[in-house]
């Protein structure tokens, strides 16, 4: 699994964590490529479904999980 960046001299914002999170790639042996795209993929199946499909949570960011459903929200209409 890699991530960019791969470190930082500060913690994140909400919006930086998201942003790093959707450069999230997957190296593994059933999967490979952005963790991120598999949306669009389940897009194929079912909207409403696809935009409850990337869900975040974090002890530290308690907001995350709210960032992550907006910006699912914001995928979903430009859908």
């Amino acid at each position: 699994m890699s991530i960019r960046p791969d470190h930082s001299e500060r913690p994140f914002g909400n919006i930086e964590l998201l942003d790093a999170v959707k450069t999230l790639d997957w190296h593994g042996p059933l999967a490979h490529g952005r963790v991120y795209w598999t949306r669009e993929l389940e897009a194929e199946v079912d909207l409403e479904r696809t935009a409850e499909f990337i869900r975040g949570e974090s002890e530290l960011y308690p907001a995350f999980s709210a960032y992550v459903d907006d910006d699912n929200q914001e995928w979903l209409q430009a859908q």
